[in-house]
């Protein structure tokens, strides 16, 4: 009898450390993934996703880094000439973003790069700035060749928050297995003479693999971020909870996901409780 309490009371220890081991943020800054030419995300998602599975908060699992070089990218703003006010957070792409190990090199090197199914995807900014006459944004997409995609002004907000430009229908729909190039700059001087605070970074287009178009047509959106985010889906993710949070912006569920998929992709805290602009 003593040995059986002894095994339970091991057991019920096991189960509670392994509940709160799936509790654990991701760190943003891990070591970079093996590469792979793989485009589909191929693979099983463990079961069917739930409601209440997602109440603890989502979290993005990054996919491997395209092979090659890296695809670099700057996560957040700041220029050594640019007359804009210093801000204590910086202009930030909300993309996942790793920083290479350094070797020798005078500043650090990012790899800032996220995926989409989408053929018209939204990428997503922390604006430090707010609405000023002499303010302005631009938002760039790029091909691979260096040809325009998009290029448009961006609506700043009323007050410092988190602002997501959507690339517009009437631009060229992005190309299924491609990589774009996109770039924020924002400038603080009406002329645009000054170099501009900017942010820039890559996002690739892939198609869904069967299971996952087959959970995602059964699923509902909330659902849906969770498995764009198991994935390693990011744009998707990402402007799929948006869209649920700005409407509905008291739901405490919603905001916990948004807190902790920002978070998970090593997001400062002042900028995942940040309003997002409408």
């Amino acid at each position: 009898m003593q040995w059986s309490r002894f095994a339970f009371t091991v057991s019920l220890a096991i189960a509670l450390a392994i509940v709160s081991a799936g509790h654990l943020p991701l760190l943003a800054q891990a070591s970079r993934p093996t590469a792979t030419t793989e485009l589909a995300l191929p693979g099983p998602t463990a079961g069917e996703p739930s409601s209440n599975s997602l109440i603890g908060g989502v979290r993005f699992s990054p996919p491997p880094i395209p092979p090659g070089e890296g695809p670099g990218g700057r996560p957040r703003g700041g220029a050594s000439r640019d007359i804009c006010p210093r801000s204590p957070i910086p202009l930030t792409a909300l993309v996942p973003w790793m920083q290479r190990t350094s070797s020798g090199q005078a500043e650090p090197v990012y790899d800032v790069w996220g995926q989409t199914t989408a053929d018209h995807p939204t990428v997503w900014f922390y604006i430090p700035y707010a609405q000023k006459p002499d303010y302005s944004a631009e938002f760039i997409l790029q091909d691979d060749a260096e040809n325009d995609i998009y290029r448009g002004a961006v609506p700043l907000p009323a007050a410092p928050g988190i602002v997501g430009v959507t690339v517009p229908s009437s631009a060229a729909a992005l190309e299924t297995g491609k990589t774009y190039h996109w770039y924020l700059y924002f400038y603080c001087d009406k002329k645009k003479t000054p170099p501009p605070v900017f942010v820039h970074g890559l996002i690739q287009r892939i198609h869904p693999d069967a299971q996952l178009a087959s959970q995602l047509a059964r699923a509902t959106p909330m659902e849906q971020v969770k498995l764009y985010a198991d994935r390693g889906i990011w744009f998707n993710a990402v402007t799929t909870l948006a869209d649920l949070y700005r409407a509905n912006p008291n739901d405490r569920t919603l905001k916990t996901n948004w807190q902790s998929l920002l978070q998970s992709i090593g997001v400062e805290a002042a900028i995942v409780t940040a309003p997002l602009a409408k």
